[in-house]
């Protein structure tokens, strides 16, 4: 698999989900801030896991969905770098219940988590909010360098990130 063969997994699931329009994001500020602070993180720990390695991350996390979705695995091992995988962990550990077994937990009563059915709708918003994100990385690499996403960040929702290494997770409400 090469560069442009793993961002397929964008259309993909833009195909599959939509995306959020232009203005939507004010809606799901909490969804973001617990995505992205655990990114933060990560990235204050690992200064190397970046903003391309945060997108990497993302992108992983999309694959990750993708096979609970349809069943079937890629091999992404030359794109499982080190900071591309904690990267993937703190994106999925926000929301993912199989990452996270407190999320598991939580869901267990509302969906049946070998219905892919229920997945999908499940997965619907993390894979919005995440498709916007990707956007949004882009963008801050280009206005602001490299590392133009996590100085963002800092800047912005630095003061409300906790300085430790728990990872938060949140789960819409009906």
């Amino acid at each position: 698999m090469n560069q442009y063969q793993l961002t397929r997994v964008l259309k993909r699931m833009e195909r599959r989900f939509g995306k959020l329009r232009r203005g939507q994001e004010e809606d799901y500020n909490m969804f973001f801030f617990i995505i992205e602070s655990n990114a933060l993180k990560v990235h204050r720990k690992n200064p190397e896991a970046g903003s391309r390695r945060m997108k990497e991350g993302i992108l992983l996390a999309l694959y990750h969905m993708e096979e609970h979705l349809t069943g079937e695995k890629e091999d992404l091992s030359d794109f499982e770098n080190e900071e591309a995988l904690l990267m993937k962990h703190a994106v999925l550990m926000a929301f993912d219940p199989f990452e996270n077994e407190e999320v598991r937990m939580v869901l267990a009563d509302k969906y049946v988590l070998d219905d892919r059915d229920a997945l999908k709708t499940y997965y619907a918003l993390p894979a919005k909010l995440l498709l916007r994100l990707c956007d949004s990385i882009d963008f801050w690499e280009k206005a602001g360098g490299n590392d133009g996403y996590f100085r963002m960040l800092e800047r912005t929702i630095g003061y409300m990130v906790d300085q430790d290494d728990k990872m938060n997770f949140i789960i819409a409400a009906d």
